[in-house]
């Protein structure tokens, strides 16, 4: 900034300019100011219009030959001649945010992302790493549409190659991203895509393409089978819940889903059997009752009873969640136009409208039940 100083000898002021100049002025206290101000409104015009171009030319570009290098890069991962994460992090990352157009340049971003993954043991560094890759595969969905299928790049040997990279995204998030989430949980962190706090947008192209949503719903319905991860069923349940608000145009799915996973539990708590267990030495039966929720029992009748009041009043906890995401599956079921579809679409879209059908009178018929003895 400009310095100024003033000296009031034999009515002479002596000026400092940014310059570095001494200006005799023989102008009284006023007319020094004024010249002084302007000038520090000249140097700050001067600042301010330069400051955007310095920002600008500071910004990171997409590269021209990013898909080269990031193919480059993996390729000589695979051939063991890289092995520091720093230099494969910064290259992916760079793609990431400066490329995001590019849907082969996101793909190969995310396959050097899945290695970092492999390589990361911190559980506040693998979140990290896990949400880029997580963005680096939503960014290539998105800008697949406007995408040719392959790019080609020239191996390590010389030799030209396709990459086909809408392929390999959907595997790193089949085989990456989503046991990724798991990973996590399984170390008791929750990520914040699971809690839909990162998700602003749906990270599918739905209008594009199902596959990415399918391969995720598919992934989640194998987790709830696997007794060897805890508390499962709401790990899940908080995922798609957060799916359902991020992806209007999936929320048929999502909702039978969200759906089927609290009407199972419904049946787990309220289906009651009576069975014969044995018979007495008089040769009459001995009756029992079993429930899903308690396998291996056996309760006899006043057992039964006291059970029953216990899970029931578990169960109609479930019933509002299972009752609104049912509700959003018959509207989103309904909504949908058939008359677009072809042939064979619209019997696959009236057959499994048929299937499940089954299950929702059997969920609702449950509901009654416990509305009937409350």
């Amino acid at each position: 900034m400009a310095k100024i100083d003033r000296y009031f000898e034999g009515g002479s002021t002596q000026l400092f300019t940014l310059w570095g100049d001494i200006t005799e002025i023989n102008y009284d206290y006023d007319q020094v100011m004024k010249i002084y101000i302007i000038r520090l409104v000249l140097i700050a015009l001067t600042l301010l219009s330069t400051q955007p171009l310095v920002r600008a030319q500071s910004e990171p570009v997409c590269p021209a030959d990013i898909e080269q290098q990031l193919f480059t890069m993996a390729q000589t991962i695979e051939a063991g001649q890289q092995s520091e994460i720093t230099p494969v992090l910064d290259l992916a990352r760079l793609a990431i945010d400066t490329c995001q157009n590019r849907a082969h340049a996101q793909a190969l971003a995310a396959l050097l992302m899945s290695s970092v993954l492999n390589a990361t043991q911190d559980v506040e560094s693998f979140s990290q790493y896990l949400t880029l890759t997580h963005r680096a595969v939503a960014q290539n969905d998105i800008a697949w549409k406007d995408s040719p299928p392959s790019v080609t790049v020239t191996a390590l040997d010389g030799s030209s190659q396709d990459f086909y990279g809408y392929n390999y995204a959907s595997r790193i998030y089949k085989d990456a991203v989503l046991p990724g989430f798991v990973r996590l949980w399984q170390n008791e962190t929750t990520h914040p895509l699971v809690l839909g706090i990162e998700d602003v947008d749906c990270p599918f192209a739905l209008a594009t393409s199902t596959k990415r949503l399918d391969d995720e719903l598919l992934f989640w319905g194998k987790v709830a089978g696997a007794q060897d991860i805890r508390d499962r069923h709401t790990l899940i349940r908080t995922r798609l819940n957060a799916l359902h608000k991020a992806c209007p145009a999936g929320k048929l799915e999502i909702s039978w889903a969200l759906a089927n996973s609290y009407g199972g539990d419904l049946i787990r708590l309220t289906d009651w059997k009576r069975e014969t267990v044995g018979m007495s030495m008089f040769g009459t039966d001995i009756v029992g009752y079993t429930v899903p929720a308690a396998p291996g029992e056996i309760f006899d009748t006043l057992e039964m009873q006291a059970k029953k009041l216990e899970l029931d009043a578990q169960a109609r906890i479930i019933v509002p969640l299972l009752s609104r995401y049912l509700s959003d599956y018959k509207a989103a079921y309904r909504a949908v136009d058939t008359s677009k579809m072809s042939n064979r679409d619209r019997r696959a879209h009236s057959d499994s409208g048929f299937s499940r059908n089954i299950s929702v009178k059997r969920w609702e018929a449950a509901i009654t039940e416990l509305d009937a003895t409350q």
